[in-house]
């Protein structure tokens, strides 16, 4: 784009760094650097074409102004990012987006804006694999400024690394929260036995999170190319590995909450054991659609690195969809309880986590159905956001929410997240009740019902009264 008035001072101030004597002026054969440092990107044959018929060795800034702009038409004339991958295709023999190094080279200093040698070296490096091929749809889609910032960020490496900062984004909070949870473990090793299946089943469940997220993120920066198939398909499965995790626990949670009388060892296993059932449906599907075809947004398919893709936007639409209306439909009965005394739970922590989730799930609705009417390129923002946050923060939201008052060392015996509409704790503000009707228990000994809050109740169970 050409240069407008509040960009002045930025192109007076690169132009300035170049100016050897003093004198308001550039020397002729410096201007590819100052344009390259205002972001564009010219080949030498362009820079020659806007400089020669310049009279003297030396630019002004009222020279350099017009020239710019000329450079500028040119690059937004220029033919796009599709445009050259479909010519590349040409040349692709086995259509898997890869070409050899050599016949690349081969193709940019002799066809075209001819590049020299030596600029096919700096625009190559380390982009060939071990085999000698280049995947040049990678190399023309990640490079190119008109994908959103937020596709970048999954794909740029930091600075010459090949670790990618969507990568230290996950890892980094994960490896915190695991070395939380060890040192947790440790402190409250005592409350954590087989006499709390609940408390240890889902803090099991959080570490399996946390660890299916690091495994993810120490692959694909080991093998950041992934050029090879079998890297390929391992890759995607550690990715399923994590969703299967949060999709696991998430579950649980719900079903935790939901259930109703006494929770010993074993319904507790009974009902990992039917989450765990369901998760594994829904993975399966996703698994089909993500290895039967290209699921990923058409704009960011890139070669090398897959971008994974949810199985894809309309069965990440209808997966959000069906996991808000559950989240929904929960929040709508907590309303209705007074006037149908159900089984549900009182918590206010419970239903604060069935609103943000809800919430997040509203969110991804919208990225995903604004990626199927391809409205705007930066749909894959809002996807991509509520992915990043929900794969760091989900487990220590979890944690906060349930574990965290559990665990404390103030307190000695783990509280449930239902309580007798009797029974109110003065010390926390969460511990209110959220409806007020008279409710009886069935416990045989109110008393000790009343020291426990886990995430489910022991055998406090809310009815009507009778």
């Amino acid at each position: 784009m050409p240069p407008v008035r509040d960009d002045l001072p930025d192109f007076r101030e690169a132009f300035n760094l170049f100016d050897d004597r003093g004198d308001d002026k550039i020397p002729k054969h410096l201007f590819g650097e100052v344009v390259r440092a205002l972001g564009l990107n010219p080949t030498e044959g362009q820079i020659k074409s806007t400089t020669q018929n310049l009279k003297t060795d030396r630019i002004s800034f009222e020279e350099f102004l017009p020239l710019y702009d000329s450079l500028a038409k040119k690059k937004d004339n220029s033919m796009n990012e599709g445009e050259l991958i479909e010519g590349l295709k040409v040349f692709d023999k086995e259509q898997n987006g890869h070409i050899s190094s050599a016949e690349l080279r081969h193709l940019l200093t002799n066809l075209g804006e001819r590049l020299t040698d030596e600029e096919v070296e700096q625009l190559l490096i380390g982009l060939e694999d071990k085999n000698g091929l280049i995947h040049y749809e990678e190399w023309m889609l990640l490079d190119s400024k008109y994908l959103p910032f937020c596709v970048r960020l999954r794909t740029e490496r930091i600075l010459l690394s090949k670790i990618r900062y969507f990568d230290v984004i996950i890892l980094i909070p994960n490896v915190v929260f695991l070395l939380f949870l060890i040192i947790k473990w440790i402190r409250t090793r005592t409350k954590l036995n087989i006499h709390k299946p609940l408390l240890f089943s889902v803090t099991c469940l959080l570490v399996l999170i946390t660890i299916s997220n690091l495994m993810r993120c120490v692959f694909v920066m080991i093998f950041p190319e992934q050029a090879f198939s079998v890297q390929e398909i391992l890759a995607k499965i550690l990715w399923l590995l994590v969703q299967l995790a949060v999709l696991w626990t998430e579950l649980s949670i719900l079903f935790f909450g939901l259930c109703f009388g006494s929770l010993n060892s074993m319904k507790t296993m009974k009902i990992l054991l039917f989450s765990f059932i369901l998760t594994s449906i829904f993975i399966s599907i996703q698994a089909l659609l993500e290895f039967r075809n290209d699921t990923r947004p058409i704009r960011f398919q890139t070669g090398s690195y897959n971008l994974y893709s949810h199985g894809g936007m309309r069965f990440f639409l209808i997966s959000s969809s069906t996991s808000l209306m559950i989240y929904f439909l929960l929040l709508i009965l907590s309303c209705l309880r007074r006037h149908r005394q159900n089984y549900l739970p009182v918590r206010r922590s419970f239903y604060i986590y069935c609103f943000i989730l809800a919430l997040i799930n509203l969110i991804q609705i919208v990225g995903a159905t604004l990626n199927l009417t391809e409205t705007t390129i930066y749909s894959m923002c809002i996807v991509e956001g509520t992915t990043c946050i929900f794969y760091t923060c989900f487990a220590p939201f979890v944690y906060y929410q349930f574990l965290r008052r559990m665990l404390s060392s103030q307190v000695r015996i783990p509280q449930i997240m239902y309580a007798d509409t009797t029974l109110v704790n003065p010390d926390d503000e969460d511990d209110k009740l959220i409806d007020t009707n008279p409710l009886i228990s069935n416990s045989t000994d109110e008393r000790l019902d009343g020291q426990f809050e886990d995430i489910s109740s022991s055998t406090n169970i809310i009815q009507p009264v009778l």
